[in-house]
């Protein structure tokens, strides 16, 4: 995976779960320490380690991350109406 001292692939399976105080969810008593922590490592810490990769490969190396299906619908079906098409 590492050709002349450069990366060739970065692969990024880390995330933090459950949800920020999910079991209390509450959107107008969530603490914000509780967001903080969960953004440093799943939307910073992923930002910082591709760009730090970025600078060490090479114009054909690829960065794979992992996700889950819940970054595209909330395992909380049920905050959702019916109907939630935008208007």
């Amino acid at each position: 995976m590492m050709s002349n001292k450069a990366a060739d692939v970065l692969i990024t399976p880390f995330a933090i779960n459950p949800q920020p105080d999910e079991s209390s969810f509450d959107l107008f008593n969530l603490p914000l320490s509780s967001l903080e922590q969960y953004l440093k490592v799943n939307l910073l810490s992923l930002f910082s380690v591709c760009r730090e990769f970025a600078k060490i490969s090479e114009n054909n190396s690829s960065i794979i991350n992992f996700s889950s299906t819940y970054g595209i619908r909330s395992p909380k079906h049920f905050i959702y109406s019916d109907d939630y098409t935008k208007h």
